[in-house]
């Protein structure tokens, strides 16, 4: 049986116990993280959140759905078309990766494209200041087409994985 990715979505805010019952099960997922700085009047601290709340990812084969409906936190199995969802594979590592490298992320809704292979895109933000322009950061966006969700990231100008992005230009035809 082949294994895909299925997106399925928790409860509020049980994406952890999710992904702790999954893990008993030896069932491969995968919950999207955003670490965020947040700064207070004198400390600066990280909070951890789902970056897409109430979605978990599971690397499952069909058979197994029934299973993972089983699990009392989770609401239901994403579906398109009457078929539950499959997810890209590339969208997952794209999606790990992104998570892993970069911070204070923002998720925008983009069109379902469900055959369409991931993207990623960057410009360039300029401040003009008088006769002065400064590239101030650089945004990098991810663009899920089969989730229809974009991921954006500000970044210091050299901060970006080049290597991440040459390999991403590569696979798009």
């Amino acid at each position: 049986m082949n294994q895909h990715w299925y997106a399925v979505y928790t409860k509020t805010n049980c994406e952890r116990k999710v992904i702790n019952q999954l893990n008993k099960k030896k069932i491969t997922s995968f919950c999207a993280v955003n670490n965020t700085t947040i700064d207070s009047r004198s400390t600066r601290r990280q909070q951890r959140f789902a970056l897409l709340p109430c979605i978990v990812f599971v690397h499952i084969t069909a058979q197994q759905l029934a299973t993972i409906n089983k699990i009392k936190e989770v609401a239901s199995v994403l579906f398109w078309m009457g078929e539950p969802a499959i997810i890209n594979t590339l969208e997952i590592e794209y999606l790990e990766h992104f998570t892993k490298n970069y911070q204070n992320l923002l998720v925008e809704r983009v069109e379902v494209a469900h055959n369409s292979l991931p993207s990623i895109n960057t410009n360039q933000q300029v401040d003009i200041v008088g006769n002065i322009v400064a590239v101030a950061q650089q945004q990098i966006k991810l663009i899920l087409p089969s989730l229809g969700f974009a991921i954006l990231a500000n970044t210091a100008l050299n901060s970006i994985d080049e290597n991440f992005l040459i390999n991403t230009k590569s696979i798009q035809v």
